[in-house]
């Protein structure tokens, strides 16, 4: 399985934060935003990841993170040359992914809490059986999001983008498990009519084929939407927090 991480957004509702330093180089207390998505990664046993970058943002990103070597990855850099969705991020590290496995992560997502593990190996389980998932998490404004509709098995029925009278509580925040054909369902969707790739076009393509499951986050993971500053703050006093207890697994700093 090889690890793609999406960094070409601009985080306008970050402004002026954001102006001159990409959203996932922000400070989460003591470590820049997507060490997060990297430590995902090592959780993942991925060793492999592409980062996908605005060109903007290519020096400052590969100053700070240079080839990967002290998270332990390696990292390639594939730029998104034009803003036209994440679907279309995906497709510019189509090259990368090849015939894999992979997993795919908004390198603006932050998963704090004990039983992030647990996430992994139902996802990693998922793939063996030929299925594609995506986490999902309960919040109290779903009409915000993309929201999820699932069954008893964990199956995913219906997939709804900010729905005015949403079907559920439950929401995709943008950590994605999918099988090696993903590559050529990225061939089959078209532009929508905001003039962009969507991912939702391609999980809806698994979803027609009945190969597209939820993977429930527990009250014992917390997601945080740092989209804004309230948010950004919380997650940054939660994982200081965090780090000083036993259970916390993420991998030692050594990023200095």
């Amino acid at each position: 399985m090889k690890g793609v991480v999406l960094a070409a957004g601009k985080g306008t509702r970050l402004y002026p934060l954001t102006k001159c330093i990409p959203k996932v180089l922000l400070p989460v207390y003591d470590v820049p935003m997507i060490h997060f998505a990297l430590d995902f990664m090592k959780r993942s046993k991925v060793d492999e990841v592409a980062i996908v970058i605005s060109r903007e943002d290519e020096v400052l990103m590969k100053k700070i993170l240079n080839d990967g070597f002290n998270y332990g990855l390696k990292i390639e850099y594939f730029i998104q040359e034009e803003p036209n969705g994440t679907a279309g991020a995906l497709k510019v590290a189509a090259s990368f992914i090849k015939n894999e496995d992979v997993l795919l992560y908004y390198g603006d997502n932050v998963l704090l809490g004990r039983d992030i593990d647990k996430l992994i190996e139902e996802g990693k389980a998922n793939l063996e059986k030929g299925f594609a998932s995506l986490l999902a998490y309960e919040v109290e404004n779903p009409s915000s999001y993309g929201v999820l509709e699932i069954d008893s098995d964990n199956k995913i029925v219906s997939l709804e983008e900010k729905p005015v009278v949403p079907k559920s509580s439950l929401i995709a925040p943008g950590v994605y498990f999918y099988p090696k054909d993903v590559v050529d369902k990225l061939e089959e969707i078209d532009l929508s009519p905001r003039g962009e790739y969507e991912m939702t076009d391609v999980n809806d393509l698994y979803l027609k084929e009945s190969r597209l499951l939820a993977i429930r986050v527990p009250s014992t993971v917390v997601w945080y939407d740092t989209g804004n500053a309230d948010v950004l703050l919380q997650a940054a006093n939660d994982y200081k927090k965090m780090k000083g207890e036993e259970w916390f697994t993420h991998e030692k700093d050594n990023t200095k």
